[in-house]
């Protein structure tokens, strides 16, 4: 008997779609991987207080027509920026319709807020006309530019449109696009003062969550080319990018001195990351570059060690002479393919 083919469609809807619950029915649960995966899925709890003041606040004046438009007001490299995470983040807020549901809940959390004197502001007809005049999605429109494109600091990055307080009530999502941008030109700024394909990321140890770091390797990628990670999980997750490893502190200690640990990591091996900073960066670098050239005598292939390790890049990027960028035009060619 054949299996049954996977409906990835259907997957995707019980992901992202608000389950038939009620606020009081979510209150009785007390796991909270599972409140917080339901309250990811209300997209009316997807902003802040700041953003609900200002609405209740502006009353009737926050149902005018308006424009807001998002730039990347400096860059990291004062020269460019390049931009990603526009598309997945724009996708989200329109591409699902508000439910009923969504509303009644965020309606019943909002009223628990006013009982413990928390910021209980929240425009419940507002939300209501969006369900009964437009089936639930936003009547706004959103010009931006596509995913890779390079940008001068104050270009736009998209302009909103719509009645104002709908148009400003999800800003908090808008400018997370900020994340994977910021990334993305640090890796282009890097990619171009070194080559391609020439950088490995390593930071998964250090990242707040495994989807941040999803996000920052994929900005990794289209800004820079990075093709390979010690996050396994991305490398599963992104088609692009391959599994990568290195040695560490716990490999180093099972040996009597750097070098021998270095030496058998080459020879166990047909291609390896040897981390120079385990004992002093600077000595680290002489150390794999002296055995590269010992390597490619003797007929290991050319590349076999690789240096991980980002300080030394930041060390060569302060004394890499400026670069000019000719035509701002211009787009990053990587990208994922996305449905």
């Amino acid at each position: 008997m054949d299996a049954q083919k996977f409906d990835m469609e259907a997957y995707r809807e019980q992901m992202f779609a608000f389950p038939e619950i009620s606020y009081e029915e979510f209150t009785e649960i007390d796991d909270l991987e599972v409140r917080e995966g339901i309250v990811g899925t209300n997209k009316l709890l997807q902003t802040d207080a700041y953003n609900r003041t200002m609405t209740h606040l502006r009353g009737e004046k926050g149902s005018k027509i308006g424009n807001y438009t998002l730039t990347f007001r400096r860059s990291p490299n004062k020269s460019y920026n390049v931009v990603y995470g526009v598309r997945k983040i724009v996708k989200r807020l329109l591409g699902k319709r508000i439910t009923q549901a969504e509303l009644d809940f965020a309606a019943a959390f909002y009223a628990s807020q006013e009982a413990r004197k928390g910021n209980a502001y929240f425009d419940r007809a507002m939300w209501q006309k969006v369900i009964d005049e437009n089936d639930g999605f936003l009547p706004l429109e959103i010009s931006a530019v596509e995913d890779g494109t390079v940008l001068k600091p104050n270009e736009p990055v998209m302009s909103v449109r719509g009645p104002e307080e709908l148009g400003a009530v999800f800003e908090p999502n808008l400018i997370r696009v900020f994340f994977q941008s910021v990334i993305a030109t640090d890796m282009n700024y890097i990619e171009g003062i070194i080559g391609s394909g020439r950088v490995t990321e390593m930071g998964k140890r250090a990242s707040v969550n495994e989807k941040a770091h999803v996000d920052a390797i994929e900005a990794c990628y289209v800004g820079g080319g990075v093709h390979a990670t010690s996050n396994d999980a991305a490398a599963a997750i992104l088609p692009q990018v391959v599994s990568a490893g290195t040695t560490a502190h716990r490999y180093l200690a099972s040996y009597p001195t750097e070098d021998e640990a270095f030496v058998n990591a080459i020879e166990k091996t047909g291609k390896i990351t040897l981390l120079v900073d385990l004992v002093d960066s600077y000595r680290g670098i002489d150390k794999i570059i002296a055995l590269k050239k010992q390597y490619r005598e003797t007929g290991k292939p050319s590349g076999c060690v690789w240096i991980a390790g980002i300080s030394w890049i930041r060390q060569y990027m302060r004394f890499a002479p400026s670069r000019l960028l000719v035509c701002w035009t211009r787009s990053v060619t990587r990208s994922w393919r996305q449905t």
